[in-house]
């Protein structure tokens, strides 16, 4: 049972597998730029212009905010010049090699000055439950590379692989410390390896 004014007709003519994820993007775009007082005489940075990126620069346009779509994919950007300034994000090796050097730089910074904050996280994962103390699992990144993603453990059961059971609200399998690092974002901290 729901309030009516809550709910939202779709004519019986849309198909609801193409309307639902419509309808997700227009919301978590809509409701961020409304919350922001986005309007006439505000900027908006899009990063990419998929689906949400798409509902972004509309629904800003809409607002009146000057938009500027950043992205890497020229194609993409055709449909959007008359309406957005488009700034091409650099590719060339330089400025690739440039933007891995900075990010090794201050990752290794951000490592030194984190140790103490690592330590005792590992002690505590150590003392709950055994095992290792970093989640490992591949993902896939730029141009379909695979690469390995570092995290704290806050799960009992270690999965890695095509089959994995995604974490619920209240998961069993969560521990005392992985709710508190998740809970505070970090577990994501070894990502900076």
């Amino acid at each position: 049972v729901v309030v009516e004014s809550f709910v939202l007709r779709v004519p019986e003519k849309l198909d609801p597998s193409a309307t639902g994820p419509l309808l997700c993007a227009g919301i978590t775009t809509y409701s961020p730029l409304r919350r922001w007082s986005i309007g006439k005489g505000r900027n908006v940075g899009v990063i990419g212009l998929g689906g949400l990126g798409h509902m972004g620069v509309k629904f800003a346009r809409a607002f009146g905010a000057h938009v500027v779509l950043f992205t890497t994919s020229p194609g993409t950007t055709a449909g959007a010049l008359p309406v957005v300034e488009v700034r091409r994000v650099p590719g060339d090796q330089t400025r690739l090699r440039l933007k891995r050097a900075v990010d090794v730089v201050l990752s290794s910074v951000a490592l030194l000055a984190l140790a103490p904050v690592f330590l005792v996280i590992a002690a505590a994962i150590r003392l709950e439950t055994p095992g290792p103390v970093f989640f490992r699992q591949g993902r896939t990144g730029y141009r379909g590379r695979t690469f390995r993603i570092f995290k704290f453990r806050t799960m009992r059961v270690l999965e890695d692989g095509p089959d994995l059971a995604q974490a619920k609200r209240d998961d069993p399998r969560v521990t005392r410390i992985g709710s508190l690092l998740r809970r505070s974002s970090f577990d994501e901290l070894p990502q900076l390896i």
